[in-house]
């Protein structure tokens, strides 16, 4: 379990703890963090200097909070012999402020706060969450505070004894408590099998009477996991409380008599009654966003009338949903992308594709989700770190690890002044355990119309423009594997695109390594020598869960990265992207899609975008989808 030291380094930027508890007291080491090459490093000091002659001793020891390349950490490590010496590494340090900082020190109401934002936090837990929440529950009151995600609810429920969980529950909340209380997993995903106390099966009954008493379409999601509820009803022994409520609709689902509100909408739609689709989808204005475009697209002739009571309940979806809503109808037609690209919600679930059915203009649609979006943040003033307002709002339902550097897929940042050369680059460790990784990276080298491709990999490693670093399949302390590209030759040669594609030869999935990132760094020539971090123009971690993964998607026209961290299914090396083909499917998608940046979110959504973080109510770092999380609730 981590000790708050470790918490306060990783969650609060710049401090530290120094706590009365055993193991919590942060060491000298701790208190300092460097700043290296673009990087950020917590640096661990054996000695400080307090005066000119104690410099000598000086020495440095790196850990990889970053991730960096293991010839970065080799070089760093020479910290304290540069600065002596004075060679060109040490008066580069020197010149740049702010490179060795002490850290400020924090107190026990930061890391309650800490705690509150967890409990709170809009996204559901990654297994890092869970980790500090474990230790931040046995010292701090969860007091009146509630879950804002559903699943987090039921997580909780099962950490914290004294958690009011009923709070605002809904009877799809019940399964994953009750799942949990019985060892399983929250996201329903894989069937628990309930094994409940008595005091937990009282609790939940009662409290489940009471939200059928108060929602008549309790009864319908009950109907959506029937075979679940099946099991739970039978776990509950609902006969030995007085819950009239629940005991009729145990009875109703055993005897087959409850049906889904999703069935009772399929039958509207296919009927086309609009006006009973209404009495409906008001009071469940999410539901209407999801549906939006099904019932555009099957009663186009009330296509006004539809988008009309949509934007009148707008305002009550969640930002979230409306991004995403939004993305989709400023997205590619079916012409420019037949296939859609989906992910799966947890680690487990199936990646794909879906058919593309949108065609058409979509102004009318996308009037309406700005119109809510409008008042969303109205007021609120917004500190966005590090120029990240060009960088895509990330709007993934899931908490990834704490400290990662993700980007949304179909991000654009800009290389550099038009380089001649650039590298591609993807970094990757073992696994915490010692399991051997071995990921092979090769390049796709594509035309405007993504019909004419040359492939660089292991088995192929050099081109006229273009070379392959080589084969590595071990990574104990950190490996990178890299393609260099003369850029003008590329051209010259008919190539408008290069895509970089990662494939698992050991069959991890790509977003389960906890260390694992691409990215891409301006070159010199096409000659390697020593890999510099200090060129790296940009890098994010791959959270794509599949054993081939396309990181990124460099334009040579426009030398932008952008940024895909798609899975794909299906040989990487064929000649022609066609549609039906997986790689070229999310490629097709890829080149014909942008979704709402970070700088229109803020814009749209009447907030103020101000220049210092010490005048602003929100701070985001674009690249946290934690943080990210706080504008989209």
């Amino acid at each position: 379990m981590a000790n708050l030291a470790e918490i306060a380094l990783r969650r609060l930027d710049g401090a530290y703890f120094e706590g009365n508890l055993p193991g919590n007291s942060a060491t000298f080491a701790e208190r300092y963090r460097v700043r290296l090459l673009g990087y950020k490093l917590d640096a661990v000091a054996e000695t400080l200097f307090e005066s000119a002659a104690a410099a000598s001793r000086l020495n440095f020891f790196l850990a990889l909070e970053a991730q960096l390349p293991t010839s970065l950490v080799n070089r760093a490590k020479s910290a304290a012999s540069s600065i002596r010496t004075g060679s060109e590494f040490g008066q580069a340090m020197a010149k740049q402020p702010g490179k060795l900082t002490e850290l400020r020190s924090i107190g026990e109401h930061e890391l309650e706060d800490l705690f509150g934002r967890l409990v709170t936090q809009p996204l559901p837990y990654s297994e890092q969450d869970l980790e500090d929440l474990k230790a931040l529950a046995d010292r701090y009151s969860v007091g009146d505070r509630q879950a804002a995600a559903r699943e987090n609810n039921a997580v909780l429920a099962g950490l914290i004894p004294d958690y009011d969980w009923s709070r605002a529950m809904t009877v799809t909340d019940a399964l994953r408590i009750a799942a949990v209380w019985s060892g399983g997993d929250q996201t329903l995903e894989v069937a628990p099998r309930f094994k409940l106390k008595r005091s937990q099966r009282r609790a939940l009954s009662l409290a489940l009477e009471s939200v059928l008493e108060h929602s008549s379409y309790a009864y319908f999601d009950i109907a959506r996991h029937k075979e679940l509820w099946k099991r739970l009803f039978t776990a509950l022994h609902v006969g030995d409380y007085k819950v009239p409520r629940l005991q009729a609709a145990a009875g109703m689902l055993f005897d087959g008599q409850l049906g889904s509100v999703d069935a009772l909408l399929e039958y509207l739609i296919r009927e086309e009654d609009l006006d009973g689709l209404l009495i409906h989808l008001r009071s469940m204005p999410g539901v209407f966003a999801r549906r939006l475009h099904e019932l555009i697209r099957k009663m186009p002739g009330r296509r006004a009338e539809i988008i009309s009571e949509f934007e009148a309940v707008a305002g009550r979806v969640s930002t979230r949903v409306l991004v995403q809503l939004r993305n989709y109808f400023a997205g590619p037609s079916k012409s420019d992308a037949p296939n859609l690209p989906f992910a799966g919600k947890s680690r487990s679930a199936r990646n794909g594709f879906l058919e593309n059915r949108k065609s058409g203009d979509s102004s009318d649609v996308i009037a309406a989700v700005d119109s809510a979006l409008s008042t969303k943040l109205s007021g609120k003033k917004v500190y966005i770190r590090e120029g990240g307002e060009k960088i895509g709002v990330m709007t993934s339902n899931r908490s990834t690890a704490t400290g990662s550097r993700a980007m949304a897929s179909g991000s654009r940042v800009k290389l550099g002044d038009d380089p001649d050369f650039i590298t591609l680059f993807t970094h990757w460790k073992n696994l915490d355990g010692g399991g051997r990784v071995d990921l092979d990276l090769s390049a796709l080298f594509l035309s405007e119309d993504l019909g004419h491709s040359e492939h660089l990999s292991f088995y192929s490693t050099t081109s006229p423009h273009a070379r392959y670093s080589g084969d590595i399949t071990d990574a104990p302390r950190g490996a990178e594997e890299y393609i260099a590209v003369d850029v003008a030759h590329a051209k010259s040669r008919g190539f408008r695109y290069m895509a970089t594609v990662v494939n698992s030869y050991t069959g991890q999935k790509i977003g389960s390594i906890p260390e694992c990132y691409a990215g891409v760094a301006i070159a010199q020539s096409l000659n390697f020598g020593d890999f510099d971090a200090a060129a790296v123009e940009a890098r994010f971690d791959l959270t794509a869960e599949g054993r081939e993964v396309i990181p990124l998607l460099v334009d040579l026209e426009t030398m932008e990265l952008i940024w895909v961290d798609l899975a794909f299914a299906g040989a990487s090396s064929g000649a022609t992207m066609s549609g039906s083909n997986s790689l070229g499917s999310v490629l097709k998608f890829i080149v014909n899609y942008q979704g709402l940046t970070v700088g229109e979110l803020i814009e749209k959504s009447g907030a103020v975008l101000v220049d210092s973080e010490a005048d602003a109510e929100i701070s985001i770092d674009p690249r946290m989808s934690d943080q990210v999380a706080q504008i989209l609730v």
